[in-house]
């Protein structure tokens, strides 16, 4: 259970990132790959919804990886 819980808290902060810079590209109207231009700072042009998404990410990332650190196996 406790690998189940550290591999959820890697893919909630890869895939809702990856979401999250999605929706801040098509909100400011570039393509979605402008994110892999080398120097490209997406979260300089966060607005405050964006940054709160983000810190919900980490906390959420964070607590499942939490949980799963300290979940013991029995058995």
């Amino acid at each position: 259970m406790s690998i189940a819980l550290i591999v959820l808290a890697f893919a909630v902060w890869l895939i809702g990132g990856n979401v999250l810079l999605a929706f801040h590209y098509r909100r400011r109207g570039l393509p979605m790959w402008s994110g892999f231009k080398p120097f490209a700072f997406p979260v300089a042009h966060f607005v405050w919804f964006e940054w709160i998404s983000l810190v919900l990410l980490a906390v959420g990332a964070l607590a499942f990886l939490a949980i799963g650190i300290g979940v013991q196996e029995s058995g």
